[in-house]
């Protein structure tokens, strides 16, 4: 299946702080506290990582996933048709 991602996962703690004190400091008018992200939407408040626990769990599964399919032998690494060692298993084993 696919998957869509609407946010960055691989962010630090403070980047996005940082992004919205850089804009409101060069005096745009167009910027908005980000929803949820700092403590009572108060930007004046250290956000808190809620979400690296996600990011690396994302990470970790496409990781998985890439591993999972490509093939054992190097040769065979973007030939069409060439199932990974992991999937021929599988279907040994079915």
């Amino acid at each position: 299946g696919n998957v869509y991602m609407f946010n960055h996962l691989e962010y630090d703690t403070d980047t996005l702080a940082n992004e919205y004190h850089r804009d409101v400091k060069a005096g745009r008018g167009d910027v908005l506290v980000p929803d949820n992200y700092f403590p009572d939407d108060d930007p004046a408040v250290a956000p808190f990582n809620s979400w690296r626990c996600h990011g690396h769990l994302l990470y970790a599964n496409w990781i998985n996933a890439l591993y999972q399919k490509t093939p054992a032998n190097i040769a065979e690494i973007g030939r069409a048709g060439v199932a990974s060692d992991a999937t021929a298993r599988k279907s040994a084993t079915a």
